[in-house]
């Protein structure tokens, strides 16, 4: 037996294993398993924390740290440089003013409307249809509303919707955006038009002032505008097709139909029709009377002027080239 050292020990609060390593007073035979733990106490007996390179820990804070979001704008427009001259643009967005009855009846025989007047061809479609629609639902003129809503079933599907929704949309009569969401739901699979039904909510609108339920009890409700927004007595509206000019010859009377027809009724066509007009008509105040954007309108003039300059380029005859070498020919 080998003996053991007894004397007390240095660390008497200290457990066996650590008193191992800080007194080596058992032998390695008789203390083995002490030993064990004093080889494996770092990975079982708690060890003191890391200490961190920063002491306290931030991992955020709970502020927005301001930070500089440049210099501040002014609402002035963006200057456009039209060949020598520059100007500022903006699309137009103020609804026309509502023209007087001679002019709105001239206008309306320009768009194709059969009416004994002197006709203006150069009317804006959508411009005219909104004033006949404001004439017909606030002034009461059911000849003018007939004439109108048998000329859209005919015409509406070369009709600009785009436009035709902003200028409704700005419109202040409710009757008047009352009968364009009537449109839009008759016309229900022209999906161009269905944005016209947001402009107005709320309950259907009767078209007569007194009246209306007891005519259409009599004699039924207008098959157009059945279950839409606008309730119409059968009979109030007459729809006669010879009360408007057909396609073809509204394309024939009407330059800017007709460059709808061939391009869409799109922006680009209002375009090159007012440059036909005025060949020299600056792009920012083309893209003002068709009311579209600025780019739309510098593309489709590059385009009408490319065009003219092809067409204004002095032409050979034909044949010319085989004349010469007809006669030189003869000549030998």
């Amino acid at each position: 037996m080998v003996g053991v050292i007894a004397h007390s020990p240095p660390f008497p609060d200290v457990p066996c294993c650590s008193r191992h390593w800080a007194a080596r007073i058992c032998s390695r035979q008789n203390c083995l398993p002490c030993a064990i733990e004093g080889r494996t106490s770092p990975t079982v007996l708690p060890s003191r924390p890391r200490r961190r390179s920063s002491q306290t820990r931030n991992p955020g804070s709970r502020f927005k740290m301001p930070t500089s979001s440049g210099l501040p704008t002014s609402k002035q427009r963006f200057v456009i440089c039209d060949g020598e001259s520059v100007m500022t643009f903006s699309r137009c967005s103020a609804l026309p003013r509502q023209p007087s009855p001679t002019a709105l009846s001239s206008r309306l025989a320009g768009i194709g409307m059969n009416l004994a007047v002197d006709l203006d061809a150069e009317a804006h479609i959508e411009e005219t249809l909104l004033h006949a629609s404001a004439l017909g639902m606030d002034d009461g003129d059911l000849r003018v509303l007939a004439i109108l809503t048998t000329w859209l079933g005919v015409h509406h599907a070369h009709v600009n919707a785009d436009v035709l929704v902003r200028l409704v949309a700005a419109h202040p009569s409710v009757r008047v955006r009352a009968y364009w969401a009537a449109v839009a739901q008759w016309l229900g699979k022209d999906r161009r038009l269905t944005r016209l039904s947001a402009g107005f909510e709320g309950p259907a609108v009767d078209l007569l002032p007194v009246g209306t339920d007891f005519q259409i009890a009599r004699r039924g409700e207008d098959e157009r505008f059945r279950e839409t927004r606008l309730r119409v007595p059968a009979g109030t509206l007459r729809d006669r097709p010879e009360d408007v000019l057909s396609p073809v010859a509204l394309v024939r009377q009407h330059r800017g139909y007709r460059n709808r027809v061939a391009m869409g009724p799109t922006p680009r066509a209002d375009v090159w029709t007012e440059l036909e007009r005025d060949p020299k008509l600056k792009v920012a105040e083309a893209a003002r009377r068709a009311r579209c954007a600025f780019s739309t309108a510098w593309e489709a003039a590059q385009s009408y002027r490319l065009l003219q300059a092809a067409d204004t380029r002095p032409r050979k005859a034909r044949g010319s080239s085989r004349l010469r070498r007809q006669a030189g020919s003869i000549a030998t």
